[in-house]
Formats: structure tokens, sequence, C-alpha cells
């Protein structure tokens, strides 16, 4: 094979020739008749289409082709063929040898395909050669980065641009705010387009907007929007976003009243505002919305119809649902995902089959139907109807691990831990997910000391634990009465050496609670909970029970469980629960008159306990039973 310095040409030609001739070879016969051509001068413009031509039938048959044509016109813009090259580094490398690149229309080609190929070095090289002052050229450079996701090149692609003194053109924030990923930057970008004049322009305002709020600076995005002489819809429809995102569904609704003062709102809002309204569960504001569709001649776009069934599904409206969903004339992926969640929600699994079954006749499941649908039968432990899915998941190649993670845990929950680690250990590739689904597998059936070799195992592979990992690593060590373990667990979690990947502390400091509630540190588990932040329904619940078997029993510390369990009773007045540990409380430290007056004020308001009761599948159906035989 030739090297890459055999290419070179004291008098480099236009690029045309050399990239046509290579943009699907990278052996040597190809490459020798690029060496051919490099130093051609006088062929006619008109045969480049028959060189083409035969390139796409044998691009390896030079002696043909060589024969046609000798060489290019040099007056070609080489940024048309540029585009052919082939996915090889090596030999755009060879043509880059060969290529004048001082002209603005190749360069940003050049280094639109050297990050592609991601040789970021050569394509700041050319970048820096490039003397362009054309705005128009710098864009080209600067968006072809942000299009690839490389953000901060774009960025060093525009300080090169100031550098050179080109100047800015009503594109260049625009695309610049695309790239921006800080506040800080954002600010920097909105200081320079004010002062070259671009600050009030509409275009530029929508997207810093949209930036700011990416940055997740909701205030800098509603105070430039607040100082915009005259918003459009895409400015309004912008900032609602921003609220819907943050769940300040109230000042998403203020917004939207006021624009429809000044402008009719389009599709793109309404689905937006659905969407507000579907995770906020506000379906009164939902129905309004509704209506606004139909009256606005906005159901017939399928997008809209699907935001309103996702409302009505997510505000658990079952039958509003159904309605919606028969009704609809043409229902693609999205329409039977939502009513398939909601049966999944419900617990229906066999709504969930049938639809099921119904949708494969209509359209192509996608993997999410696949998550849900096994998900359903799940929560419902149907192992048969699950296992049919699972091969049909098979036979459809559909794969991923949040669909494995599902299979793990509808094995588990049917008690199939066999085909449950069998699965686990198929994966190739165990991310988080599937780990958290295998322990949590593991934890409900009860193997406790499999779920600390798991974790062991976990830890080798390099996978970082997450907050649940550590609330079932807890969990387990409170099943076995692992004081120490689960001290140093929560230690490591107080001083956060997993590296931020604790996302969620308040469940893992219920279950650090419970451990030491479980294990008799009474002590241990007050300064856990006087250190909580947040305490909600969970947390009263955990430490009235341990004050209950622990500290009012042995401690006769009285006045703190009646503290407590008052506590809950504000929040749930009619819990049934709540005056039971409360009677246990009392009950333990002897005080029989106050157990009588507590079962007392239960009878007055007509609350009894109900008892525990189990289950059992037969006949495919779950039948619920409680002591004697004695079915419910």
């Amino acid at each position: 094979m030739m090297g890459d310095d055999n290419l070179s040409d004291p008098n480099p030609v236009d690029g045309t020739l050399s990239i046509t001739l290579i943009r699907l070879a990278s052996d040597e016969p190809a490459y020798s008749c690029v060496a051919y051509f490099c130093d051609r001068t006088n062929t006619t413009v008109s045969r480049l289409p028959l060189l083409q031509n035969d390139l796409n039938l044998n691009p390896l048959d030079e002696k043909k082709w060589i024969r046609r044509v000798g060489s290019i016109h040099e007056s070609l813009k080489p940024e048309v063929h540029l585009s052919l090259f082939p996915s090889y580094l090596r030999t755009l490398k060879r043509v880059h040898s060969s290529l004048v690149v001082s002209s603005g229309f190749v360069a940003p080609k050049l280094i639109s395909l050297y990050a592609q190929f991601g040789d970021h070095d050569s394509a700041l090289s050319v970048s820096h050669e490039l003397k362009e002052t054309d705005s128009g050229v710098w864009n080209a450079i600067i968006k072809k980065h942000v299009d690839l996701g490389f953000f901060d090149l774009a960025v060093l692609h525009y300080k090169k641009m100031r550098n050179l003194g080109v100047a800015h053109d009503s594109f260049t924030f625009p695309l610049l705010n695309r790239a921006v990923t800080c506040l800080w930057c954002a600010n920097m970008v909105h200081c320079v387009a004010i002062k070259v004049g671009f600050g009030l322009d509409v275009y530029f305002c929508n997207t810093l907007i949209h930036c700011y709020l990416r940055c997740g600076s909701l205030a800098s995005g509603r105070k430039l929007f607040d100082e915009m002489c005259g918003g459009d819809l895409i400015s309004w429809t912008s900032l609602i976003w921003g609220y819907v995102s943050e769940g300040i569904i109230d000042s998403a609704f203020g917004l939207f009243c006021r624009m429809r003062v000044q402008m009719e709102p389009n599709s793109v809002t309404l689905i937006i505002m659905l969407q507000g309204c579907s995770n906020s569960g506000s379906l009164f504001a939902g129905k309004g919305l509704h209506c606004l569709v139909i009256k606005g001649g906005f159901w017939i776009d399928l997008s809209v119809r699907n935001a309103v069934l996702k409302m009505y599904s997510n505000s658990g409206c079952v039958e509003e649902s159904e309605f919606l969903f028969n009704e609809m004339a043409d229902r693609d992926v999205i329409s039977w995902n939502t009513i398939i969640a909601l049966y999944s929600l419900k617990g229906v699994s066999e709504n969930v089959a049938k639809k099921f079954n119904i949708m494969r006749g209509e359209v192509i499941p996608s993997i999410e139907t696949l998550t849900l649908v096994i998900s359903a039968f799940s929560k419902s432990r149907d192992l048969i109807l699950g296992e049919g899915l699972h091969c049909y998941a098979i036979k459809t190649g559909y794969c991923d691990n949040i669909l494995q993670s599902a299979l793990l845990d509808l094995y588990a929950n049917c008690g199939e831990l066999v085909a449950s680690f069998q699965l686990f250990r198929e994966i190739s590739y165990r991310n988080s997910i599937t780990w958290n689904s295998m322990m949590s597998g593991l934890l409900q059936n009860g193997c406790f000391e499999e779920v600390l070799e798991l974790f062991q195992e976990m830890q080798e592979a390099g996978v970082e634990p997450g907050a649940k990992t550590l609330g079932s690593l807890i969990a387990a060590y409170t099943h076995l009465g692992a004081f120490r373990s689960g001290k140093a667990v929560h230690g490591l979690i107080v001083k956060n050496l997993f590296h931020g990947s604790v996302e969620d502390k308040a469940p893992l400091e219920t279950s650090v609670l419970n451990m030491y509630i479980r294990c008799g540190s009474l002590s241990c588990a007050r300064n856990c909970f006087n250190r909580m932040i947040t305490k909600d329904i969970i947390t009263w619940t955990s430490m009235i029970d341990g004050l209950g078997r622990h500290a009012s029993r042995v401690y006769g510390n009285r006045e703190i469980g009646k503290y407590a369990a008052q506590k809950l009773l504000d929040i749930e007045p009619d819990n049934v629960g709540y005056y039971t540990i409360w009677s246990n409380i009392e009950a333990g430290l002897g005080k029989w008159v106050q157990v009588e007056e507590v079962r007392k004020f239960m009878d007055g308001k007509d609350l009894k306990k109900r008892p525990g009761w189990s289950h059992v599948e037969s006949s495919g159906k779950l039948h619920g039973f409680v002591s004697g035989d004695r079915l419910i």
C-alpha cells in the first residue's frame, strides 16, 4: 500500500476528481488511479457523470474509467462530491493531502468528516489554517459540530471565528445557543449578542429561552421573555414548556391564558399543556383542554389525541380512556401503549393480553409495548402468559436492558429464581438496572445471603451502585440482623462515597431507619430520624413501630410514642393501623386503662382492624383467604 506522502503534489489541484475517484475505494488499485489523475489538467467537465456511473458499477475497475477521464476542470466545486466520501479516515487524509483547503467551501466538509470519524485534532487543525472571513462558512462549521453533538468543539470554532474578526449574522447566535450547556456560557452569549445588536432578535431570543430552560434556569428564561418587545408563538410555548417541565402547573396555566388573549395556541402548545395535566393529575383542567382541542379543530392531529388519551389514562379514568381509544379511527403504537399502560397500572392482566393480541393485528409492537405487557404479567404473577411473551420477544429480536429487567422481575415474582438467574447470566451487558432487578428478586424470595454475594460480584464488575442497590443491600442486612455491616453501609451513604450515585436519599434513609429499629438499636434510629430533613408517613410509621417494639417497652418512653402516634393520626385520622400501634405502645407499658380508651375511641369511629390474609393461585386466578380457610 502506498504511503500518504506519495499523494502529495507540489501543485495540488482542486479536489473534485480526487474525491470522486476514491469515494468508494481504499485499496491499491483505486489509490493508484488517484495518483495518476493528480497531475492531469485538460479534461472536459462533461465526462464526470460517466466517471461517476462507472464508479457506481465497479469502483475498482480503474482501466475502464482511466481511458474515459484524465482529470477534471478546476472550476468545479469540490464540496459537491466531498459528502460522497466513504467512512475511512485514512482515505480521507489521502484526499486531504491533495486538496487546496483554503477554499471556504471545502473546509467545512473536511472538518465535518474529521469530526464524524472522531479525529478532532485534524478537524481543529483545518479550522486553525482557515482564514475565511465569511460568516456563512463558520456557521456551517459550528452547525455540523452541534448536529453531531460535539458542543465543546462548536464553541472552540466560534472562538476561532471571533479571533479572525468575522462578523456575526442572525444565524450565528441561535446555533451557538444550541451548543451551550451551562448557565454561565448562556449569559456570556447573551451579553455578546446584545453588544453586536442581536439582543432583541426574536429568533435569537427564542433559542436563548430554550437554552436557559435547558440549563435549569427558569427565572432567566422568564426574565428574557418579559424583556422581549413581542414574543411569538414559539416564545410562549417554550416558556410554558419550562413551567411544565419544572412541575409548576399553575404558572403554566396562567401563562397559557395570557397567551390566548394575544394569539391562538397550536398543537404543540396544547400537547405540552396536556402533558402538564397528565403529570400533575389535573383532571378538571385536562377536560377543559379537551374541549379546547375539539373546538379548535385539533382533534384531527393524532399526536393531540394521544396526549388527551394519556391525560385521562394518567388520571386513572378507565371508562373515558376506553371510550376515546375505541373512538380513534387511526391508532399508532403510542395509542396502544397508553391504554396498555393503564390496564397494567390497574393490574388487569387479562385485558392487557387481549389488547396486545388485537394490537399485533394493527401495528407492530415496540419494545416499550413488550416491557409494559411483561410488567403487567409480573404484577399478576401470570407465568404462562409471561413465558409466551418472552418467546415472542426472542423471535422478534427485541432486546434491551429495560425489557430484560422486566423479564427478571417476572420470573422472580413468580418464584422461578432458576430461570431468572439463567436469564441474568445470559445478558451480555449488565447495567445497574439489571443488577438491581436481580437483587430485588433475590430479596423478595428471601435469599438474603445471595443478595450480598451478588452485590460483591457487581462491585467486581465495576458497576457503580445506586440508591436502589443500596436499599436492597440494607434490606438484606436488616433481615440477617447484620447490624455492623448495615451501619457501615450507612456510613458510606452519609459520607457520599458513591460519587453522587445516591440520587434519592429519602427511601434510603427510611431503609436505614428500619434496619436500626429491627436490630434493636433505638439510639441510632433516633439519631437517623432526627437528621432526616423530610419525614413522611412511612418514616413516622417506622419510628412508631420501633418505639412500640422496643423504646416504650424497654425504656418506658411513653411520651415519645404518644407524640409519634399523634403525628400520624393528624396526617391520617382514620387509619386503623396507627390506632393499633398506639394501643400496642400502651399495652407494652402495662397501661391497660389507656389501651381500653384507645379501643373505645376506635369503636366510636367504627374503625376495625382488617384481619391478615394471604392468597393462592388456582385456575389462573388469585384467591384470598384468612385464618380458618375462609375465602375473602
